[in-house]
């Protein structure tokens, strides 16, 4: 892993974020880069919003949209610059080097695809404003191919050296990148916990938490313990649950072993994670 990045917009629900990603870098003595970004409803207020609608309605598309841009670039300046100036005052803000600002007025799918083939790992606050972690996942993630991690509240360690991080295995190719995926930061973890968690009724998972754990320390020298918990009703719950009882900082699991639509339609393990913000989440696919 040679370089990440974390989206920021100023929010102090994104400090749990910065925190982690600072920490990370300096475990992997890796470069991090802070992007600027938001999107287009947070740096355009609801009365910049309505005069625009009005001249839209005046002007017609064509004659608005210049307006609308001049004005959308004049607030983007300003937020960048109070979000700078927030960053600042953080204790990590030294670990950052500053990259472009995101613009997500224009074709935003692009750029978070492009996001996943150039970084190795990309952190962003699972409370930014909603249409970020939706890019990451659906971009990011599937087209680009990138890892990501959304953070939802700051880890108990000082040190990455001292965190605990879970493995959420199960024997689908999705998982199996994850794992691969996030060798560089399991090997600086103190704690690497392989867990099983099946819905009632499901058979046998092979390899299971223990081939696995036995997999990581003889082929890369991370010691890790397996958890088979019992069969559940939500599995989802129960490893929630386990992550809350040892502490834990990030959980690692494959993205969207199943197509995004099915999950979205029918539910799934991966969507009730990006969806009920239990945990840190790092995320392959």
């Amino acid at each position: 892993m040679a370089n990440l990045a974390v989206l920021y917009s100023g929010s102090p629900e994104e400090h749990p974020a910065v925190k982690f990603t600072a920490a990370l870098a300096a475990a992997l003595r890796v470069p991090a880069e802070s992007r600027f970004m938001a999107g287009v409803r947070a740096i355009i207020g609801p009365e910049q919003w309505r005069e625009y609608q009005t001249i839209l309605g005046l002007e017609g598309f064509a004659n608005a949209r210049p307006i609308f841009d001049e004005q959308f670039q004049s607030l983007l300046t300003e937020r960048l610059r109070n979000a700078e100036a927030e960053l600042a005052k953080l204790p990590e803000a030294g670990s950052f080097a500053r990259g472009p600002a995101i613009e997500l007025l224009h074709m935003p799918e692009t750029t978070f695809a492009t996001f996943g083939f150039t970084y190795d790992l990309l952190l962003a606050s699972f409370d930014a404003d909603p249409v970020i972690p939706e890019l990451l996942i659906g971009q990011t993630l599937i087209r680009g191919g990138g890892p990501i991690a959304l953070i939802k509240e700051a880890p108990h360690f000082e040190k990455f050296s001292d965190s605990t991080v879970i493995v959420a295995w199960k024997p689908l190719a999705a998982a199996k990148r994850a794992l691969q995926n996030a060798l560089p930061l399991l090997r600086v973890a103190k704690r690497v916990c392989v867990v099983t968690a099946n819905e009632y009724g499901e058979s046998a998972m092979n390899p299971d938490a223990s081939a696995v754990a036995l997999y990581l320390s003889a082929c890369h020298q991370i010691r890790a313990t397996p958890h088979m918990l019992p069969s559940a009703d939500s599995p989802e719950a129960q490893l929630t649950e386990f992550y809350r009882e040892v502490g834990a900082d990030l959980m690692v699991m494959g993205g969207y072993s199943h197509s995004r639509l099915k999950e979205l339609l029918f539910g799934g393990f991966t969507q009730y994670f990006t969806e009920k913000k239990v945990c840190n989440l790092y995320q392959a696919h």
